[in-house]
């Protein structure tokens, strides 16, 4: 099968995306504008009512969500939580009200971290060029050696390429 046939086989709306989520998951987030969407957080959190123990860690938050919402997490702790790994303007609130997690994260162990921990990684990509080779764009800090190390540890369980125009 050519690379554009294998593209649409694996070819997923956000809510289906969202189905792949499973209690006890941890979801790896890709560094600031390398993560995954408002959207996509959205469909994870409407989930919330029927997962159990899922937690979402990310860093360099730059997107608006639910996810940084201190009384909409708190009502729903023990379901989904968040862990930040580095705090900006979005995660300060929900850092104050004691709603969240932290996994001090660094330059040097990011990914380490991220494919300790992460049973699905997201990140958003370009979409495949004339090879099928995809970009990760403006953020690969550590969204690469996250995917390889967790895969070649037996950890993750799907890395979901959110593709961006």
């Amino acid at each position: 099968m050519d690379w554009q046939g294998e593209y649409q086989k694996r070819l997923a709306s956000i809510e289906e995306m969202a189905q792949k989520v499973q209690s006890g998951d941890v979801i790896g987030i890709g560094l600031g504008l390398g993560g995954c969407s408002s959207d996509i957080h959205e469909a994870i959190l409407d989930r919330n009512a029927e997962l159990e123990n899922v937690f979402i860690i990310d860093a360099v938050q730059v997107r608006r969500s639910k996810l940084y919402d201190p009384k909409f997490m708190a009502s729903i702790d023990g379901r989904i939580n968040y862990i930040s790994g580095f705090g900006t303007a979005p995660v300060r609130n929900i850092n104050r009200e004691k709603v969240a997690g932290f996994l001090p994260i660094m330059t040097i162990d990011a990914y380490e971290k991220l494919a300790e921990r992460s049973d699905i990684f997201i990140a958003q990509v370009t979409p495949p060029n004339k090879n099928g080779f995809v970009n990760l764009g403006l953020s690969n800090f550590y969204t690469m050696d996250a995917i390889r190390l967790g895969k070649k540890k037996g950890k993750l369980r799907l890395a979901v390429a959110e593709v961006n125009d």
